[in-house]
């Protein structure tokens, strides 16, 4: 086995960051056929690609050449060109690269990768516009650039589309979503196991995406989303992650609305503001204005 890809979760994530991880990988071995994927799978999805598998035991691995792929920056490129050069290497991906330039033309790949599923259920119709709803452990702060969206925005959205609102996700027993609730009474709330959601966020007509790799995967994923709302905020927001850079600014179904920075902490403070606060958004009349 001269030429390998590890996939390594370490440590290992929730659903996005694992299926980003691993379509990271499978996009590399796209450039280089030749090379074996070996490593952590994703039980999550029913099938398994192929190729994926341990190491023979006793492999002599003592001239192998190593590269490391760590952060969003990644030497892809490089790690392309000594996989296709080298007789006896082993690329290593730690990194979730959350960079369009990487896996931003290979949508049919993934969405090979991840084909959607057939049941429990299917998504919200035209009629309605899906908000997704991540709580859980960014509520309690645990990441600064994991942040919750304003509920104005919600109303915002509703007002501008005029459509029904629906809402999936992490909907969790703490004042934000009790406050969802109190606002929207009508509206549906879905929460079931992460691939239920993820494959109701996917087979929906109109979403709104949370800060969050699961829903901005559910929906690039999508075959039947007419449109997605975009909110350019927290880990989106390239004014505070320039590392990262997942806005598909050529992809037709999407609408971005351009938020501040911020540093999420999780304090009551915070939440509050999210809940009652104005909110300080505008949308982003074309996608150019993203590529300058």
């Amino acid at each position: 086995m001269p030429r390998v890809i590890r996939i390594k979760f370490d440590p290992p994530a929730g659903l996005g960051n694992n299926m980003l991880h691993y379509l990271l990988a499978r996009v590399l071995q796209d450039f280089v056929p030749q090379a074996t994927l070996v490593g952590d799978g994703l039980p999550d999805w029913t099938v398994e690609p192929p190729g994926l598998r341990q190491e023979s035991v006793g492999e002599d691995k003592s001239d192998r050449e190593i590269i490391d792929l760590y952060g969003h920056v990644i030497p892809f490129s490089y790690a392309i060109e000594r996989l296709r050069a080298s007789n006896n290497i082993e690329v290593r991906t730690r990194s979730l690269a959350m960079r369009m330039e990487y896996f931003g033309s290979h949508l049919h790949l993934a969405r090979k990768i991840f084909p959607p599923r057939s049941a429990p259920g299917t998504g919200f119709g035209d009629d309605h516009i899906v908000f997704v709803v991540r709580t859980g452990a960014i509520y309690r702060g645990v990441h600064p650039n994991y942040t919750l969206l304003p509920i104005s925005f919600y109303r915002h959205i509703i007002n501008e589309t005029g459509l029904r609102p629906a809402f999936i996700g992490q909907i969790e027993d703490n004042e934000y979503c009790r406050a969802l609730r109190d606002i929207f009474p009508t509206a549906p709330f879905c929460h079931g196991s992460p691939m239920d959601d993820f494959h109701m966020i996917r087979t929906s007509s109109r979403i709104v995406l949370a800060v969050s790799t699961f829903a901005w995967l559910a929906a690039w994923l999508s075959e039947t989303a007419k449109e997605i709302i975009f909110p350019i905020l927290g880990l989106f927001n390239p004014n505070d992650r320039p590392d990262i850079d997942i806005l598909p600014v050529r992809d037709d179904r999407y609408q971005y609305f351009q938020f501040p920075g911020e540093r999420w902490t999780g304090s009551a403070e915070e939440i509050a503001a999210k809940i009652s606060g104005a909110g300080n958004f505008n949308r982003i009349i074309s996608a150019p204005s993203l590529m300058a």
